[in-house]
């Protein structure tokens, strides 16, 4: 199984929600932090700016992100190594800008938790 690399922001606004989409077209773990694919010759940061502009229209500072942790798990019958950081700055407010994803909501840690999120997001947020 080739491993595939992606990376993931956990927005953070100042009342400490965070950021969820939902990818309508995932069978299950349909709630997902914003983010996406590394494309070649992409650093993680420069994927997670990219990503976070096509999907919800929120421009955020590479610079600015703070690594949040990585890890792999088996998604979507493939080997992922998810890179996560924390993202407290940007300008937009974050919106449905693809088709993959329909809503778009801030939540608590304990409303993050009892969403259909997949597994590896317990590790991660449990650093938050």
């Amino acid at each position: 199984m080739t491993e595939r690399f992606y990376v993931g922001a956990i927005l953070q606004n100042r009342e400490g929600k965070y950021l969820v989409a939902e990818h309508v077209k995932k069978t299950e773990h349909r709630w997902r932090f914003p983010g996406g694919k590394i494309e070649d010759g992409e650093s993680p940061e420069k994927a997670l700016a990219r990503e976070l502009y096509e999907d919800i229209g929120v421009l955020a500072i590479p610079e600015m992100m703070i690594f949040a942790g990585k890890e792999t798990a088996e998604i979507d019958g493939g080997l992922w190594t998810g890179i996560f950081f924390l993202v407290t700055n940007w300008i937009g407010r974050p919106e449905s800008r693809e088709d993959k994803i329909g809503e778009v909501k801030w939540v608590t840690r304990e409303e993050l938790l009892g969403l259909d999120v997949h597994p590896e997001y317990e590790i991660i947020t449990r650093g938050l």
